[in-house]
């Protein structure tokens, strides 16, 4: 019941929480690849920018150059205008211009414009500044000589960035491309991961449903089981006590020593189909609800002594007990159940004990925890049926008497204290039943 419902809690959450959890990825994703493809389109524009302002400076510088030309032809004051515009503007765009460029091949040629940009503008002041004084014709030749060299340079300069701004455009473009290829792609994977969340949650919505019907019908099941125990215990009960109380009665009269071994069988059986019905009854009480326990401490050595007794008097037997325990040890426990419990543990202990083999019985405390150990030198058990000793009506001894409820009433009870049962065995050895308790200090 534990595992359907652990299973029914889990089976919620991701049901409530995977394609959430998906949506959340694939936007991620998405955006992403989104801001990536975007900010490879943003460089190629800047690219193009670059590239545009560079021949409008080498336009604006060509212009000044034009105006200088025509000023020495005409001493006319209007012609310095271009150039006048181009002193002011043309650097600090060159300034921009760095700051924008983040290629280093195209940053080398930037740098390389820059100074001879910067060279022409100082010729053209150093030629305005000499033309009131000079020959116009040979400053006009001082242009041409000065400054043919630097205007092939510096086309030259510019038609490498225009190439280089080419490939890297290009290289742009691409990047830009293939990031909205993959955009595209993990869009429709984040879609066809929503698709099956929301099927994978509806599939395990319905399994939760399922198991929750399972659990309800098995519950439903186990409580109808064990009100059917109830009720058919008490009904046998009933019966049974007159069937005994008329056989002791029969037992006490003076019979043929027959009819004595007769009335003897009858109560032997009697008794033992007794005890089933009333294991069969502790144990659907138990099913059904938990125990009733008055929680108390409880002096462990007086409460061992007392069940070791009681088992000697219903076994008719002797057995040679070796004793380990500390008298001012007590636990908090439920002394009704704990007596039931352990003279369970010492009726089975005495009961699979082989001829003159030894029993031995260790009570250990902790801070915490009292440990009763409780040994035998019995055949012991196989590995491979431990699992199965505390299960209801499992009886792995075929030969003995027995109804299989007596450990699992017995570490119920425990478990109930908040304590448990547990065994160490070995075939051929003997088994040591462990009990363990709450510590009273």
């Amino acid at each position: 019941m534990r595992r359907l419902l652990q299973t029914r809690r889990l089976s919620i959450w991701v049901a409530a929480f995977l394609p959430l959890a998906l949506l959340i990825v694939a936007s991620v994703l998405m955006v992403w690849s989104a801001q990536t493809s975007k900010q490879a389109e943003m460089e190629v524009r800047l690219g193009l920018r670059v590239l545009s302002q560079i021949h409008a400076l080498h336009a604006q510088l060509a212009e000044g150059a034009s105006g200088i030309r025509g000023y020495l032809l005409t001493q006319k004051h209007s012609f310095l205008a271009p150039y006048e515009l181009a002193r002011v503007r043309i650097p600090p765009a060159l300034e921009e211009l760095s700051g924008k460029v983040k290629d280093v091949e195209q940053q080398r040629h930037l740098n390389l414009v820059t100074a001879l940009i910067n060279d022409k503008l100082r010729n053209l002041a150093v030629i305005k500044a000499q033309a009131a004084t000079a020959n116009i014709e040979d400053t006009l030749q001082i242009i041409l000589n000065d400054n043919k060299n630097l205007l092939d340079r510096l086309r030259q300069t510019v038609v490498l960035m225009e190439q280089r701004e080419e490939v890297v455009i290009a290289e742009r473009s691409a990047i830009a491309d293939r990031w909205r290829q993959q955009a595209l792609i993990l869009s429709l994977a984040a879609l066809l991961m929503v698709l099956v969340g929301m099927a994978f949650s509806a599939w395990l919505a319905l399994r939760a449903r399922h198991a929750d019907a399972a659990a309800t019908a098995a519950e439903q099941t186990n409580r109808a089981k064990s009100d059917m125990l109830s009720r058919v215990s008490h009904e046998l009960r009933t019966p049974l006590n007159g069937i005994l109380g008329y056989a002791q009665l029969l037992a006490r009269q003076p019979l043929a020593p027959l009819a004595q071994r007769q009335v003897g069988h009858i109560l032997a059986s009697g008794e033992h189909l007794l005890q089933l019905v009333n294991d069969v009854l502790d144990l659907s009480r138990h099913e059904l609800r938990p125990p009733q326990l008055s929680l108390r401490a409880v002096p462990i050595a007086a409460l061992l002594h007392d069940c070791m007794a009681w088992v000697v008097t219903t076994t008719n037997t002797e057995p040679a007990w070796t004793i380990t325990v500390d008298d001012s040890l007590a636990v908090y426990a439920d002394e009704q159940r704990l007596r039931q419990i352990i003279i369970n543990l010492l009726s089975n202990a005495v009961k699979f004990n082989r001829a003159d083999g030894a029993l031995t019985l260790q009570v250990l405390g902790t801070e915490s925890v009292v440990t009763i150990g409780i040994s035998d030198s019995g055949e012991g058990i196989a590995s491979e049926d431990l699992v199965r000793l505390f299960q209801p009506f499992e009886r792995l001894h075929k030969g003995i008497e027995g109804t299989g409820l007596g450990l699992t009433i017995s570490r119920q009870l425990a478990q109930a204290m908040g304590g448990d049962i547990s065994v160490e065995s070995s075939f051929g050895v003997g088994s040591t039943f462990i009990l363990t308790l709450p510590r009273h200090s």
